[in-house]
């Protein structure tokens, strides 16, 4: 039998829980602030694709234009 160091794993285990809380608090903060945008007519998916591409570098952004226009010129939806 594995002997185990209760204390250690009960702090390691308190620690993730205490995380997981956090984590859920931000989520339901962040329910709040997304409600609050869709009431001032806002759209969730617009936002999150601000988010997104906010975290990209110019170059990056510019690259995914550049091939998504290829793609819908090659699919005749420009």
């Amino acid at each position: 039998m594995v002997e185990v160091d209760k204390a250690k794993l009960l702090e390691f285990v308190e620690r993730i829980e205490a995380y997981d809380e956090t984590i859920s608090d931000a989520n339901a903060s962040k329910k709040v602030v997304f409600e609050e945008a869709k009431a001032e007519g806002f759209s969730k998916k617009g936002i999150n694709y601000v988010i997104r591409q906010r975290k990209k570098d110019r170059d990056e952004i510019e690259e995914e234009k550049e091939l998504f226009k290829a793609y819908a010129k090659a699919a005749n939806l420009e």
